[in-house]
């Protein structure tokens, strides 16, 4: 059973391939040489739009793509205010085809801001050309661009609004409507609505072979969303043999890629090998040097668990050498590669180490440095991006209910005014009572309104501190990263180097002491990153986190490790020192079981009973004297880290070392 996250990135790349993007355009040569040559017989500046345009869609994930998208820009911006209105009209369709194209090409370099912004410049122009499909298209580009930041309610309120756009305007409706209903599946999928999600892809229309095989491909994902891999494996295997009907290359290639994906996550290794070798024979034919990159990745890393550690450098060697070539480092094209080639530098570079490639081990661990510095600087923008979404989503609410109260209270006067002109001639008093009622009413009102306005501007300083806050933190992550990270990896390596070339064992000893303290200083970088830097880790990403350190802590050390964590985590958002104490004492705990229990066993037990519950057993010596009594400070910082956070912390002495620590996180906000 896999995590939600991984699923959601791979049904994102099947999604890429139902949108109206001209796929067929793309990745092929003749087809592009084709345009070239008509594109050098047309000079007039109406007779290049068409070929321009093309040449985008064949060029979208690649930066060859942008003298043609910055001629269309000019062109179209000159011939939209031409004096012809068909000449102004066709303008004015072709650049909002161009916004869309230009949006998806920074959305597959990771940048969002500008991403979002051709996007809805899109939207702005076919609503000003009355063009429904331009319209649509940009929605649609909308809703993917919300499903890359996962924000899926946000995208799902596009394809609703992209939907109705269809239904109420095109001729032939459900020619779009099938494409439609498959974004649609994949935010509800991500939102847990899986009832919803399933409805959904059964409305879809399966009469053509790609939307068949691309349903197909929705139920699959939906299967593995809900735990049956088996099942979702067979239902993607029936897309995979629809898909080949077609004789589409690059749609059989977007199917393939995450299949394999799906097949290595399952232990079905060898499957995952032959899947994505087809794969990347299709990719080389197309020319298609993105997912050829992201294939090869998965491929090597199925090589490596086979043993074959020759192929799977080749693999990851040429995965690196094509993103160095095309700048594909932090790549986010729905595939879920984003960071695969961080992660092929990382294999080679542990490859490397036990091989005894020194030489080639520091190259790449440059280049590794580099490109993990690149990728937390496009995920700290990300997260930037997603929370100033959310306030701004916050202000428009709030401004649309204050709209609503004035419109509402405009309405009373009116209803109030009506009223006491009837009964004036009735009764004086009553009309009196009545302006003295109003009065009342509308001075209260208007204090309310008051106290709205100064809670609305509290909460706008405080958002903009939190913004303050995040933007500090992250140019503090980025200095450690540039700063120290290179400096401590090339120091390892150093020593190392030294090591295997020392024969006194008086200094081979001193070298070793210096390549664990290099070892722990990076490892203490990565944590104190990770504390500062992550504003939105959950209860489940800190388990994890904490999981991981035990396993690596006690491998490192050569002490057994029973570890347990299964549980439904809940959806709760912790702040830096929620994440950073539990750590810091989990830590803490595991180093006195190396350096005073004796103790060769350790058993970690993790579990959620309305508090985060963390026990820590050894069968080392333990102790007789009250823990609290013993020398040092260790005991008690640990007892203090974790009541700073509300918890409480108990030890037993009596039977090897019990730590029992228990934190309600009553603080902790959920999204």
């Amino acid at each position: 059973m896999f995590g939600r996250e991984a699923h959601g990135r791979m049904v994102a790349w099947v999604l890429l391939v139902c949108a109206s993007i001209g796929a067929q355009a793309q990745l092929n040569n003749h087809l592009r040489d084709s345009l070239l040559n008509e594109l050098a017989l047309r000079s007039g500046p109406s007779e290049r739009l068409a070929p321009l345009k093309d040449l985008c869609w064949s060029y979208l994930f690649s930066d060859k793509a942008l003298p043609y998208l910055h001629e269309l820009d000019s062109l179209t911006a000159l011939l939209a205010t031409d004096p012809d209105s068909i000449v102004r009209r066709t303008a004015l369709g072709f650049r909002s085809c161009m916004y869309y194209q230009r949006g998806y090409l920074h959305k597959f370099r990771r940048n969002m801001v500008a991403a979002q912004q051709d996007f809805r410049e899109a939207v702005r122009t076919g609503r000003a050309n009355r063009d429904t499909l331009n319209i649509a298209n940009g929605l649609s580009a909308l809703g993917a661009s919300y499903l890359a930041l996962d924000m899926p309610a946000q995208a799902l309120r596009y394809y609703d609004e992209e939907l109705a756009l269809i239904q109420a305007t095109a001729e032939k409706s459900h020619m779009y409507t099938s494409d439609i209903h498959i974004h649609q599946a994949e935010a509800l999928m991500r939102l847990g609505r899986f009832d919803e999600a399933r409805n959904t892809l059964m409305r879809t229309d399966t009469s053509t072979f790609g939307r068949h095989a691309l349903t197909l491909m929705g139920l699959g994902q939906l299967e593995a969303f809900e735990g049956d891999t088996m099942e979702a494996l067979s239902v993607m295997a029936r897309a995979v043999h629809i898909m080949r009907a077609t004789k589409q290359p690059w749609d059989l290639l977007s199917i393939l890629q995450p299949i394999g994906r799906l097949q290595l996550k399952a232990h079905r290794t060898s499957e995952a090998l032959t899947t994505l070798t087809e794969a990347i024979i299709l990719a080389r034919t197309i020319g298609d040097d993105a997912a050829l990159a992201g294939c090869l990745v998965i491929a090597g890393r199925a090589q490596m668990i086979l043993g074959d550690a020759g192929s799977a450098e080749g693999a990851y060697r040429e995965a690196m050498d094509i993103a160095q070539q095309h700048g594909f480092v932090g790549i986010a094209r729905e595939s879920g590669d984003d960071g695969g080639v961080v992660h092929a530098a990382e294999a080679l570079f542990n490859l490397y180490k036990v091989q005894g490639r020194a030489a080639d081990a520091l190259f790449i661990a440059e280049q590794w440095v580099n490109w993990k510095d690149s990728l937390h600087r496009m995920e700290g923008r990300e997260e930037l991006l997603r929370f100033e979404l959310q306030q701004a989503q916050l202000t428009d609410s709030i401004a649309d209910a204050q709209r609503v109260q004035e419109a509402t209270q405009e309405l009373r006067l009116v209803l109030e005014s009506e009223r006491t002109q009837r009964k004036f001639l009735l009764a004086l008093g009553a009309a009196v009572l009545s302006l003295v009622s109003f009065a009342i009413y509308f001075l209260l009102n208007r204090r309310e309104r008051e106290r709205n306005k100064a809670t609305t501007a509290l909460q706008r300083r405080e958002q903009e501190r939190m913004i303050h806050d995040l933007r500090m933190r992250e140019l503090m992550s980025e200095d450690l990263h540039e700063e120290l990270g290179a400096g401590l990896s090339a120091l390892k390596l150093w020593s190392e180097m030294d090591l295997s070339e020392e024969a006194d064992p008086h200094r081979r000893q001193l070298l070793a002491k210096r390549s664990a303290m290099a070892d722990e200083l990076v490892m203490s970088l990565r944590q104190i990153v990770w504390a500062m830097n992550s504003p939105n880790t959950t209860v489940k990403q800190l388990v994890d986190y904490l999981m991981d350190h035990a396993h690596l802590h006690c491998a490192q050390r050569g002490l057994r490790l029973h570890a347990e964590c299964s549980c439904d985590w809940p959806l709760l958002y912790l702040g830096p020192e929620q994440r950073r104490n539990p750590f810091l004492v989990l830590k803490e705990a595991l180093n006195n079981t190396v350096e005073h229990s004796g103790a060769s066993r350790v058993e970690l037990r993790i579990t959620w009973e309305d508090a985060l519950l963390i026990d820590i057993r050894d069968n080392g010596k333990g102790t007789t004297t009250d823990p609290d009594q013993l020398p040092g400070n260790g005991l008690r910082k640990m007892k203090r880290r974790i009541a700073a956070i509300g918890g409480d912390l108990q030890l037993n002495g009596s039977a090897g070392m019990h730590v029992r620590i228990r934190i309600p996180f009553q603080s902790a906000v959920g999204n």
